[in-house]
């Protein structure tokens, strides 16, 4: 892949990934104070927003480009050589591509028994993996350390 193409896909993760998080917590600012359970008489304007549309267009058409973002990312780490760093990278990017999957994520963020539409911080774990796979993209163009350089003495064969 050409190292301009991969930094441009890197960067393009980290932007949209951000842009979607200030989406998400634009959205759903009115429940930041709010108390769980939520209370429509106390907090009507969380109410509103969670019976409402709201976020989680983000995950149902957005989580399958993360996910494929993330694949790529993984591939790149794989392809510069394993090791521990690698694989706990490639651990992480699979973990959070799981945690970011819409079933997973509605589970994850509705730990209060509530009648939610859609729980409050709904396709938060897509942008978050769109921004993990992108630094990882990105990062993977720097060269490897190849360790130090030998001096002639030390290639000789004995």
């Amino acid at each position: 892949m050409p190292r301009a193409l991969q930094l441009a896909l890197g960067i393009v993760a980290v932007v949209v990934g951000l842009a979607l998080g200030a989406v998400i917590a634009t959205v759903w600012r009115p429940c930041a104070a709010a108390v769980m359970p939520l209370d429509p008489v106390t907090s009507p304007a969380c109410a509103q927003v969670a019976s409402g549309p709201n976020t989680a267009w983000i995950g149902l058409l957005l989580w399958p480009v993360a996910l494929a973002a993330a694949g790529l990312a993984a591939i790149r780490a794989i392809s510069r050589g394993w090791g521990a760093v690698t694989a706990a990278v490639v651990v992480v990017l699979a973990l959070a591509a799981l945690a970011a999957n819409p079933m997973v994520e509605y589970v994850l963020l509705n730990q209060v028994p509530q009648s939610w539409d859609e729980p409050p911080g709904t396709g938060s774990l897509t942008a978050a993996l769109f921004v993990l796979a992108g630094l990882v993209i990105a990062t993977t163009l720097v060269p490897r350390p190849r360790g130090r350089p030998r001096m002639a003495e030390e290639r000789r064969w004995v």
